[in-house]
């Protein structure tokens, strides 16, 4: 079973990659291959297609929303919960459609960008005063849940 699921990915890459071949203007192609990378946990180098195919197509709104997140869940995994207060989502590509041609989706998804980090940065917040919370009366929580079991708890939830 486990072979046969790994033969059709790799089929799934095989194609993806002869379409890009043949259609290299076409942005839904790249937002195509850069799923996969994505979905079998290759965030960098989803990243990087999502960004050929905002290359190709700016007002591509798979690949703006896909490369906003793919961005941000690489920076997050890459920081610790008391650094998210510092977290940005990289929206230069997102910012530049909507100037160039605005629209309903593309407004709504920089209002989406705006919240997730404002509300990442509240989690960030409630992380420091709950930390000071144990610090000064020995909250049950906080014994309950190490520093590191907080933030894999954290980040599993969201």
């Amino acid at each position: 079973m486990l072979q046969t699921a790994n033969g059709q990915i790799q089929e799934a890459f095989t194609h993806a990659e002869q379409a890009a071949q043949w259609m290299p203007d076409s942005a839904k192609v790249w937002v195509q291959w850069g799923s996969l990378f994505q979905n079998t946990g290759d965030i960098p180098k989803a990243k990087e297609l999502f960004l050929k195919a905002l290359r190709r197509d700016t007002q591509n709104l798979d690949a703006q929303i896909l490369y906003l997140f793919s961005g941000f869940y690489e920076q997050m995994s890459q920081m610790s919960l008391e650094q998210f207060p510092n977290i940005q989502i990289d929206a230069q590509y997102l910012e530049a459609a909507y100037a160039q041609k605005p629209s309903r989706p593309l407004e709504n998804l920089r209002y989406a960008a705006q919240l997730l980090e404002i509300f990442y940065r509240a989690l960030a917040q409630l992380y420091l005063y709950l930390d000071e919370a144990d610090s000064s009366a020995s909250n049950s929580l906080q014994k309950l849940l190490s520093n590191d079991a907080r933030l894999t708890a954290i980040k599993r939830f969201f």
